[in-house]
C-alpha cells in the first residue's frame, strides 16, 4: 500500500513531466533565514554554583536505566523534478523494540499512527489533479493553514512542516499508550518561531504546528524530554546575566554577554580542560509568550553538553523539557539525563539517540528508492542531486 500511494503519485507527475508550460520548481522567503526566537528571561535553577558545569565522569555512573524510556525520531528526504518535489517522511521510535512509520516489511510497524508522510510541491493545476485522483489522506498538498504548496512556497518549510506533523502524531500516540516513564524527541520540544512578531503564512502554520505540540507536551502525564543538535545560532546562555557575570569573574573571560551558546560553552571547555561536561540547569521564559488568550511558549529547563570524543570532532548538544514536568517529574528527568550521558556513542550523541535515527533514515532511504526506481521507469527526469542521493542511498543499504 505505501509503495502503490508513491507510484500513484508518480504516475499523475508523468502526465505533465513533458508539458510545455511545465516550470522548474524554486521557493521564495526561505525559512532557514529565520532563527528561533531567543527568550527575553534566562535564569540557574541551582543555588549552589559548584553544581553549574558538572564533568560527565563525576555523574552516578550507571547502565541500568529504573525508568522505561520511549525515543522518537524522524527523517526526510526530497525528490526533485523539472516539475514537481516529492517529499518523503518517515518515524522510528525505540519502545522495548524498534518501530517505524510508514510500516515496512522487515521492522516492526506502527500502525496506529496513520498519518500523510508524504508531501508534493507542485504547480497548482498539478496539485488539483493529485487532490481529485488519489486518496490524500496520507499526502499533502497544502500547507498546515491549507496554502497550496505551490511553486512559491519555500522547500524548507514544507519539509519542516512535514516533520513536525508526523513526528508531533508519533509523540501523541506514545504518550497515549502510556508504556514509558519518560519520552525523549530528536530536536527541541517544541521550536520558538518569532510567530509573534510576523504574520505570514510561514509564521501561521508555524503557530499552528507549535500550538498542536504544546498542547500535547502541557496534557501530558509522561515527561518529554529534547534534544537539539542544531543549535550553532542559538543564544540562550548570554541573557542569564547571573551565569555570565559568575564565568566571566571565575574564568577571566571578557565580552561573551552576546555570544552564542556553543562559543560560550566552547570558552569553558577551553578554561577548565574538560572533555566531557554539563552545564545547567537553565530555566528560560518567553514574557509575551500569548496568541489569542494561549501560551504558545511554555517556559522551558535546559542544559548545555559538551562531549570531545577521541578521534571525534566535538560535540555540543542542548537537553531541555518542560518547566513543570521538571517541577512535577525531577527525579525521572535527572535519572534519565544521568543514563544517556553514561552511554554516549562515538559521534558523542546519546547511544540510544543514534540507533533511532539510522532507522529513521533507513526507512525514508527505502521509500526514496522505490520512488526514484518507479520514475525512471515512467520516464520522469530528476535532477542531478536527486540522482546522486540515490546513488549514496544505494551505496549504503543496498538494493
Amino acid at each position: 500500500m505505501i509503495f502503490s500511494l508513491i507510484e500513484q503519485i508518480i504516475d499523475n507527475l508523468s502526465k505533465f513531466s513533458n508539458s510545455i508550460d511545465s516550470i522548474v520548481l524554486k521557493g521564495r522567503e526561505s525559512s532557514k533565514n529565520i532563527e528561533e526566537t531567543s527568550p527575553q528571561n534566562v535564569s540557574l535553577l541551582t543555588e549552589n554554583s559548584h553544581r553549574i558545569i558538572t564533568p560527565i565522569q563525576n555523574i552516578n555512573d550507571t547502565n541500568i536505566n529504573k525508568h522505561s524510556i520511549g525515543l522518537i525520531d524522524g527523517s526526510t528526504r526530497r525528490i526533485r523534478y523539472n516539475i514537481a518535489t516529492i517529499y518523503l517522511a518517515g518515524v522510528a521510535i525505540y519502545d522495548k523494540i524498534i518501530k517505524i512509520y510508514p510500516s515496512l516489511q522487515d521492522i516492526y510497524n506502527l500502525s496506529k499512527i496513520l498519518t500523510p508522510f508524504i508531501a508534493i510541491k507542485a504547480p497548482r493545476y498539478i496539485l488539483y489533479q493529485i487532490e481529485n485522483t488519489i486518496n490524500t489522506d496520507l499526502v499533502y498538498t497544502r500547507s498546515p493553514i491549507g496554502r497550496e504548496y505551490d511553486e512559491e512556497y519555500d522547500e524548507d518549510s514544507i519539509s519542516d512542516e512535514l516533520r513536525t506533523r508526523i513526528e508531533t502524531k508519533t509523540l501523541e500516540e506514545l504518550i497515549r499508550e502510556n508504556y514509558n516513564d519518560v519520552i525523549i524527541i530528536d530536536g527541541p520540544i517544541y521550536f520558538a518561531y518569532p510567530a509573534l512578531v510576523r504574520d505570514d503564512h510561514y509564521a501561521r502554520a508555524q503557530r499552528k504546528l507549535i500550538k498542536e505540540r504544546t498542547q500535547i507536551l502541557n496534557n501530558s502525564k509522561i515527561p518529554v524530554i529534547g534534544i537539539a543538535k542544531r543549535i550553532e545560532k542559538s543564544r540562550k546562555i548570554c541573557k542569564c546575566r547571573e551565569f555570565i557575570d559568575l564565568i566571566c569573574r571565575e574564568f577571566k573571560l571578557r565580552g561573551i554577554e552576546n555570544l552564542e551558546d556553543v562559543i560560550i560553552v566552547e570558552c569553558i571547555a577551553n578554561r577548565l580542560k574538560l572533555r566531557k561536561f554539563i552545564v545547567g540547569p537553565f530555566k528560560s521564559m518567553y514574557v509575551s509568550n500569548k496568541i489569542d488568550g494561549y501560551v504558545i511558549y511554555p517556559d522551558r529547563v535546559f542544559w548545555y553538553v559538551y562531549v570531545e570524543q577521541p578521534h571525534v570532532f566535538k560535540r555540543i548538544f542542548r537537553i531541555e523539557v518542560l518547566y513543570e514536568h521538571y517541577r512535577k517529574y525531577y527525579d525521572i528527568i535527572e535519572d534519565t539525563i544521568h543514563v544517556l550521558l553514561n552511554n554516549l556513542s562515538m559521534s558523542g550523541l546519546p547511544l540510544p539517540l543514534d540507533i533511532v535515527d539510522r532507522f529513521a533514515k533507513k526507512s525514508t532511504a527505502i521509500l526514496y528508492r522505490q520512488a526514484v526506481v518507479y520514475s525512471l521507469v515512467r520516464g520522469i527526469s530528476i535532477t542531478h542531486d536527486t540522482y546522486e542521493e540515490y546513488v549514496s542511498i544505494r551505496r549504503e543499504y543496498g538494493d
